[in-house]
C-alpha cells in the first residue's frame, strides 16, 4: 500500500519513497513546554507517535528508526 504525504516544499501531495532502501529514518522535535502542559503541546509528539506506527505498520519490510533530539528514541 502506497503512503501519500503532503510535502510542504512542493505545496503537494506525493508518494512516500524512503531514501535508503529497508531504512526509514524519522526526526522530530519533542514539546517545548514553558508552562502547564496543553493538548496544543502535545500535537506533535502525537503526530509523529501516529505517523511512525502507520509507517511500522505499513512498510513492515523496512526498519522505522525515530529520532528525537538527535537521539535515538525509545
Amino acid at each position: 500500500m502506497a503512503i501519500n504525504l503532503y510535502n510542504t516544499a512542493t505545496h503537494k501531495i506525493e508518494e512516500f519513497v524512503p531514501l535508503k532502501r529497508g531504512t526509514v529514518s524519522m526526526y522530530h522535535c519533542g514539546p517545548t513546554v514553558y508552562d502547564r502542559a496543553t493538548i496544543g503541546n502535545m500535537r506533535s509528539y502525537v503526530f509523529a507517535d501516529t505517523l511512525r506506527r502507520v509507517l511500522r505498520e505499513e512498510m513492515a519490510e523496512y526498519a522505522v528508526k525515530p529520532r528525537a533530539g538527535g537521539k535515538r528514541a525509545r
